[in-house]
């Protein structure tokens, strides 16, 4: 498991400027076409619409993604019960940018968004992380995080104590 220090370290997740500088639009996609990003109870993960991997149909399909395995099967078990018009199935890819993945038929994602939110029962998000044993390891990445996007729109951040 990587220490919330490693994670920004390898991921360059330093602040929002450096972070923003390095995003990169591919060649023949629009500004439009972006990336979710979504850090939950359950983990972090990264949702991207993308061509679907040829042995399910030549369609664009999204692709929830994440670097720690574990953060998949918790989502999994999370929308088991749903009925999705392709069942998640993690494939692993080494040395992918985001190792673990499945795929979301489109017409889905509200159905998951849906009952990720019915998970929300908690009146802090970074003190929750730091409570579940799963995320603890990625509480010091979300407090940067808060603290980053604070700072990206100018809003003072309290000194502790």
């Amino acid at each position: 498991m990587v220490s919330g220090k490693q994670f920004g370290r390898r991921f360059g997740i330093w602040d929002i400027k450096t972070w923003s500088e390095q995003l990169v639009i591919p060649q023949g996609q629009t500004k439009e076409r972006a990336d979710m990003y979504i850090a939950c109870k359950y983990g972090f993960y990264s949702l991207a619409s993308k061509p679907a991997p040829q042995f399910l149909h030549d369609k664009p399909v999204i692709h929830v993604r994440a670097h720690d395995k574990h953060d998949l099967l918790r989502l999994i078990r999370r929308i088991k019960d749903l009925k999705l018009k392709i069942q998640p199935e993690i494939m692993g890819r080494e040395r992918a940018g985001w190792s673990y993945r499945f795929f979301l038929h489109p017409s889905d994602l509200p159905k998951v968004l849906a009952r990720l939110g019915t998970g929300v029962n908690y009146p802090s998000f970074k003190k929750m992380a730091y409570l579940l044993p799963h995320q603890r390891d990625k509480f010091w990445v979300y407090d940067r995080m808060t603290k980053d996007m604070a700072k990206a729109y100018g809003i003072p951040i309290p000194k502790p104590g």
